[in-house]
């Protein structure tokens, strides 16, 4: 068994992360382009959980339709599909307070371009 050495594990982490970082763009222009040509308004659901260690997170998912194939019966509208997508994943340090999660929020919702077109409806449990 090869010898761990850290500094071939680091060069090896870098290529790792640059070659998924382009893979991670490409996908991500795909993501905005599809949120962009869905139907109606996107709705958001929200996650928040601590790990063992407290370090609170949140998850940010959208909700959409979008046109699917064209139907061949005779009135020629398309189908729906119902799209759930991960858009977004934040560390939240701190407490909770509402005005952190909404700058959180909206953070997410303004990088995928999706702020204006976007119902955000609040269930706290």
């Amino acid at each position: 068994m090869p010898t761990f050495v850290n500094c071939h594990f680091k060069v090896a982490l870098v290529n790792w992360i640059i070659a998924d970082d382009q893979a991670w763009d490409h996908n991500f222009r795909e993501l905005k382009r599809e949120l962009a040509q869905s139907v109606r308004k996107i709705s958001l659901t929200m996650d928040l959980w601590d790990n063992k260690s407290m370090c609170a997170y949140g998850a940010v998912t959208a909700h959409y339709l979008c046109c699917g194939s064209v139907s061949t019966s005779l009135d020629g509208r398309g189908e729906l599909a119902l799209h759930s997508t991960l858009i977004g994943f934040l560390p939240l340090p701190g407490f909770h307070f509402s005005q952190d999660l909404a700058k959180g929020l909206l953070f997410i919702t303004d990088r995928v371009n999706i702020t204006d077109n976007t119902r955000i409806f609040l269930h706290i449990l």
